[in-house]
């Protein structure tokens, strides 16, 4: 039942930057040198795309054109936990089928839904927020893209299916902000020149495939789900018997998962726990002045570790910090297990070409399993985090960790441009950008990233 963000926030010697320490040390990016990044970053991975297509031909030694397509499929620098999803067998045979038709090959991804509000995962409350998290996992999505279109002959596309809507009520989400971020990622797509991607709002993309019919039989599964999770897992966390209620949970849990003994519906509580506004969190730290941050984290201390806290922290704002993320993980899930029993299935709304469905959480079944943006052990995705540049022997290179890991574990550096931290560095690194007036990449090697 362990949940490495969960942890951070319970380790005590993981210390994250007060506001007065950030803006101390924080750096001021001028817009000019950020696009200056931005367009190394894009040349970077042209040269990713050069090196993974000489691969992928030294690798084929049958060189013929379904091959070097599925190696293209499977390559490591984009694709994790490849033992997962589908055979070389069964894609080799999709591959081939789209060859005889001269269909497109349509990759289809759930994700970006908004970018997570908890301070100490994005620094940030905003969640239509972007970064430069999300301008390299684009960017990393269509590197992949453009590999694939040099042996397929017949075109590639990726269509990014953000789920803002479909999770509004079990993220608390705004619909306007849900749109701003939606129309953020589209003019980086189009301002990046990243042709090979496409973005739509999931929602809207179900609502023009399906028929009324399909809709009403969608709804009452969803309903049927939602009572489901309600009978099985109860409408409410107990304050004072936690640890009893979620062995209760994960031993009635709907969705089974033979991979993890605390199945499907704790380990989703246990990250959406740390994804929710609360906005009556935030009111309570107003009226007592206290910051936010800090009162997160000894809130979570007192009710998981019953840690004294330096603030006035009741049972009554703890319990309903348990209840309310208790519940809207059960409309999280609810709205994917009805799915699941409407066989709602994007990849099969698409007749215009030969599908793939990817996950960004490998499992066993049909889908691809993709990296997002490449991963350390975090396995932070570029919504849930901040992009961190770092030292490793003579290269620079970067992840995607939270903001809480940034800082309390490598004391790096944020970067802000336009009162935004866009990324951290690593200390090693800060001679970089120690001269906001410096052209920003001109020094800083991007050739190994």
């Amino acid at each position: 039942m362990r949940n490495k963000f969960f942890d951070l926030v319970l380790n005590d010697n993981i210390k994250h930057y007060s506001e007065n320490q950030i803006n101390d040390i924080t750096y001021n990016l001028q817009s000019k040198n950020y696009q200056n990044l931005i367009k190394n970053i894009s040349l970077n991975f042209d040269n990713i795309v050069k090196k993974r297509v000489e691969n992928i031909k030294r690798i084929s030694l049958n060189q013929d054109k379904i091959t070097l397509i599925t190696n293209a499929l499977f390559d490591s620098n984009f694709r994790k936990q490849r033992h997962f999803g589908p055979t070389k067998k069964n894609v080799r045979e999709k591959i081939e089928h789209g060859l005889k038709l001269k269909k497109p090959l349509i990759f289809i991804g759930l994700m970006f839904t908004r970018k997570n509000v908890c301070l100490l995962k994005t620094g940030t409350n905003k969640e239509n927020a972007v970064d430069l998290a999300e301008v390299i996992s684009l960017a990393n999505l269509n590197a992949w893209m453009k590999v694939i279109d040099y042996f397929y002959p017949f075109g590639v596309k990726y269509l990014i299916l953000s789920e803002g809507r479909r999770f509004i009520d079990a993220f608390d989400l705004c619909l306007p902000l849900v749109k701003s971020y939606q129309i953020k990622l589209k003019k980086l797509i189009k301002d990046l020149g990243l042709n090979y991607l496409e973005l739509d709002d999931f929602e809207e993309f179900i609502e023009k495939k399906l028929s009324n019919k399909d809709k009403t039989k969608r709804m009452k599964c969803y309903l049927e789900a939602l009572q489901t999770y309600k009978k099985n897992v109860g409408p409410n966390l107990p304050w004072h018997k936690i640890d009893d209620h979620l062995i209760k949970a994960i031993k009635n849990d709907p969705i089974k998962d033979k991979r993890n003994p605390a199945n499907n519906f704790v380990p989703l509580w246990k990250s959406i726990i740390h994804s929710l506004p609360y906005a009556f969190v935030v009111d309570y730290c107003y009226k007592n002045s206290y910051p936010c941050s800090d009162f997160y984290r000894e809130m979570f201390q007192y009710i998981f570790k019953n840690q004294k806290s330096k603030f006035r922290i009741t049972r009554e704002i703890c319990e309903q910090v348990l209840n309310y993320s208790w519940n809207k993980a059960i409309y999280h899930n609810a709205r994917v297990l009805g799915d699941n029993l409407a066989n709602i299935l994007p990849e099969k709304l698409i007749d215009y070409g030969i599908t793939f469905r990817t996950s960004i959480n490998p499992k066993p079944g049909d889908h691809l399993g993709i990296f997002a943006i490449r991963e350390t052990t975090s396995r932070v995705q570029p919504w849930h985090g901040k992009i961190f540049f770092y030292k490793k022997g003579e290269k620079n290179k970067y992840t995607c960790l939270t903001r809480l890991e940034i800082e309390g574990r490598y004391q790096g550096i944020p970067v802000r441009k336009d009162s935004y931290i866009q990324f951290y560095i690593d200390k090693n690194l800060n001679h970089y950008f120690q001269n906001t007036n410096a052209s920003i990449g001109s020094d800083f090697d991007m050739s190994n990233l």
